[in-house]
């Protein structure tokens, strides 16, 4: 039971409601953010917001507006990604950061942000990750940590999955 929703909901999982998990748990974060959020105002292309640069389309899981700042974040449910894929996360980071410049023409706080990490830690090929508690912290969104971690233990969250 290595995977982080595995261990939040406290059950073994197939990855295939593992992944749906994560798409719902990004979902969960935007709506926290949503009375600034800025994802509406992106181009959307296969139902998914993002922006362009350098003729590439790059998906943006969460975006709001912190008025002299646009704050970015990469949603990842999961840190266990092989070098490439490090590689190309970090990769994309930069672009979506200057297409979101070049955008908005503002600064751009941008960050891999994975909520099953409390407080915020260096993950080798990543850099520093943010945690929930810094998350909260800069968005002020009205979850706590041990909220959060609750919800995976939630018995209606694990009647609605698994019944």
């Amino acid at each position: 039971m290595s995977s982080p929703i595995k261990q939040w909901l406290g059950r073994d999982i197939p990855q295939s409601l593992s992944v749906r998990l994560g798409n719902y748990i990004e979902d969960f974060f935007v709506e926290l953010t949503s009375t600034n959020g800025l994802l509406s105002s992106l181009d959307r292309v296969s139902g998914k917001y993002g922006v362009s640069y350098n003729n590439q389309f790059h998906q943006i899981d969460l975006l709001v507006d912190g008025e002299s700042v646009v704050y970015h974040r990469e949603i990842k449910c999961n840190l266990d990604l092989d070098r490439g894929k490090k590689r190309d996360t970090l990769q994309r980071e930069l672009d979506i950061c200057e297409g979101l410049h070049q955008m908005f023409e503002v600064p751009i706080d941008s960050a891999i942000f994975c909520p099953f990490l409390d407080t915020s830690r260096e993950i080798s090929g990543l850099g520093t990750v943010e945690g929930l508690t810094e998350f909260i912290d800069t968005f002020g969104v009205n979850l706590t940590v041990e909220e959060f971690k609750e919800l995976g233990r939630d018995e209606q969250i694990h009647r609605a999955l698994f019944e």
